[in-house]
């Protein structure tokens, strides 16, 4: 039986489901919004009836960015020669598209959707405040006027509040790898299993955003680990469908803030690696997650009393096509900038391959 480790040296590190995968991640995230955004809350989203109120569909979908983003971005931070060109990387892929979102939220979905005239809308406060999203600082999640009838009312873009996560993922990995502490692998396993023990079992201990950040960092610490540890984990259809079967046990019996994270991002990297037959041409996902939950806004402040299929059904192809747009007219434009090597200009900041340990745990 191969190994991971194996099958990232065939495919050169790139996985040819990994873009797919996601773009279903984010679709679910649409899926499973259009039942709060409706109906006001959760209590008929699917996945969380069958989990007795564990979990939704799209904190699942979310755990999936999370656990293909510890396996991908970890290869990533290992092949780069800095910790600031890593950062660099990091920020160019994100940064553009979400700048893009914020400001047609503001300065054209707002005064299309506001219920104030005009000029009291951008001479409020809010919307300038609004602006904070760019930089993920999610505490103005709402323009003034805008969606305040809606079932679950004013905010705009209710899925930004994960990317501060996300930042702060890439912030810990980087941090571990400036204090080299990749060469022990064991050390991180521990931490990852401590971090499991402290969040799920005394959640208590957490508080503020240290708790939503503990918990999504499980999902990205596991897919760290299973590239870390790509050697000795096999790759197989039978453990990836056993943990399909973990996932659905843990959902229905009790167990799946534990469970789903660790099963999850097997099956995550497990699909990542297939040979899909259909390949998209770019990276839809990030732009659908962006744009999914405005659009789901719009369509329910613009058609009033909407069921949640129907919400998916109309704003599903729309989000594709933000998706394709987004990719095409900012994501992709704004990754050639990604060469820029930013260690000659601040070389102070170099922290090569050895220091990051990447020898000892290839």
């Amino acid at each position: 039986m191969r190994t991971f480790g194996q099958i990232v040296d065939e495919a050169k590190g790139i996985g040819s489901g990994f873009d797919l995968l996601r773009l279903f991640a984010a679709s679910m995230v649409l899926v499973s919004h259009a039942y709060p955004l409706t109906f006001g809350s959760d209590a008929i989203e699917p996945v969380f009836v069958l989990s007795h109120g564990q979990m939704t569909l799209g904190r699942i979908a979310v755990g999936l960015f999370f656990s293909t983003s510890g396996f991908l971005v970890t290869a990533s931070l290992l092949r780069s020669e800095s910790i600031l060109d890593f950062g660099w990387r990091r920020a160019v892929r994100i940064l553009p598209a979400l700048w893009v979102v914020v400001a047609v939220c503001a300065l054209v979905v707002g005064p299309i959707f506001t219920r104030l005239a005009l000029p009291a809308y951008f001479s409020d406060p809010g919307t300038y405040h609004y602006a904070f999203n760019a930089i993920f600082l999610t505490t103005y999640p709402a323009l003034p006027g805008v969606f305040g009838s809606n079932p679950m009312g004013p905010p705009v873009n209710g899925s930004l509040w994960t990317l501060i996560y996300e930042v702060g993922s890439y912030v810990s990995l980087s941090a571990l790898g400036f204090l080299g502490l990749y060469r022990w692998r064991l050390g991180f396993l521990i931490g990852i299993l401590a971090l499991i023990g402290v969040t799920f079992m005394a959640p208590n201990l957490l508080h503020g955003r240290l708790r939503p950040f503990s918990e999504l960092f499980v999902y990205f610490g596991i897919g760290s680990l299973i590239y870390l540890y790509r050697q000795y984990l096999w790759f197989s259809a039978g453990l990836a469908a056993l943990a399909g079967l973990c996932i659905a046990a843990s959902l229905m019996f009790g167990g799946a803030m534990i469970v789903v994270p660790i099963a999850l991002g097997y099956i995550a990297i497990w699909f990542g690696f297939q040979k899909v037959t259909f390949k998209l041409q770019g990276d839809y996902s990030y732009g659908v997650y962006l744009w999914a939950f405005p659009i789901q806004q719009m369509l329910e402040a613009s058609m009033p009393g909407l069921t949640p299929v129907r919400n998916i059904i109309l704003a599903l192809p729309l989000a594709l096509l933000a998706g394709f747009l987004s990719w095409n007219g900012v994501e992709k434009p704004a990754l050639k900038l990604k060469g820029l090597a930013l260690t000659h200009i601040v070389p102070a900041w170099k922290t090569t391959k050895a220091s990051i340990g990447f020898g000892r745990i290839g």
